[in-house]
């Protein structure tokens, strides 16, 4: 018994860092579309009820993995914070917005989003790379 409580917590934890690169919001009143931020910030808004988010969601957190440090990744689910996905005037899911550093910002909403399918992770990174940091990023 000892041993598999040992093995599930390894087990959480292992699950626990591996989606440490992407953050959520702690509430509904924090992040809005004028934020400041020193990275470019990648929000994925999404639902638990939405196929395609579930089929884009490995994407995203593959990037995350990969790009972590340089770029922020934030997941909003729309049903848990509804004044945030409304602040960002979101009306679809999958709804993808990037904040960028000094202002600005663009997003892909619905099947502009689904074109990053879960099944090929390395094609959002990839994108990533070459349009957040201009081709850079570790390999």
């Amino acid at each position: 018994m000892k041993r598999l409580a040992t093995t599930l917590l390894g087990i959480v934890l292992i699950a626990a860092f591996a989606c440490a690169k992407v953050n959520v919001p702690k509430n509904d009143k924090v992040l809005r579309p004028t934020a400041k931020v020193t990275k470019t910030t990648i929000i994925d808004f999404t639902a638990s009820w939405c196929a395609p988010c579930l089929r884009f969601a490995p994407a995203f957190e593959k990037a995350a993995k990969n790009l972590s440090g340089q770029l922020n990744f934030i997941k909003v689910d729309i049903d848990r914070f509804p004044k945030t996905a409304k602040a960002f005037g979101v009306k679809a899911v999958p709804t993808i917005y990037f904040l960028y550093p000094g202002g600005g910002s663009f997003f892909m909403e619905g099947t502009d989003a689904v074109m990053f399918d879960g099944e090929d992770t390395e094609t959002f990174t990839h994108f990533l790379r070459e349009h957040c940091l201009g081709g850079r990023g570790d390999e």
